[in-house]
């Protein structure tokens, strides 16, 4: 199954940018935007062990970090503050959205599992995180 192969090797990069996000975070507001963004790789990693657990049993490989960098790019290590960080969080959660809808023939409790994980990803990008990078709505 190539696409929840692909997912896999998403979320092994995407945790590991997260984790630098949240390692080299600069700026206002410090300590909230550090907690939450351990708490974004802390649910990454989950979801890493989760869903190889379940690509498993289920037939599917795990990728190696290898395969996963050869697709997929950490961010770079540089410091950034909060705003740019959630930009690049929202990013990464907008494309495990997609790639989770991509995903299809599988058991109906793993699909089950995958769009309980697309939720979680869909309401921090498209709500929590879109209301954290954005400067003003207009009414």
């Amino acid at each position: 199954m190539k696409e929840y192969f692909e997912l896999l090797k998403m979320l092994k990069v995407g945790n590991q940018s997260v984790q630098i996000l949240h390692r080299h975070l600069v700026g206002e507001n410090w300590f909230g935007n550090h907690k939450q963004l351990g708490e974004y790789y802390e649910h990454l990693q989950d979801d890493v062990d989760t869903f190889c657990e379940l690509g498993l049993a289920n037939g599917i490989d795990e990728p190696t970090i290898q395969q996963a960098l050869d697709t997929y790019k950490e961010v770079e290590i540089k410091n950034r503050n909060a705003r740019d960080s959630y930009i690049i969080v929202k990013e990464l959660f907008d494309e495990i959205v997609a790639q989770i809808n991509r995903i299809s023939g599988l058991p109906a409790d793993v699909i089950n599992r995958l769009q309980e994980a697309q939720e979680y990803y869909r309401v921090e990008a498209g709500f929590k995180l879109f209301r954290a990078t954005i400067d003003d709505i207009e009414s």
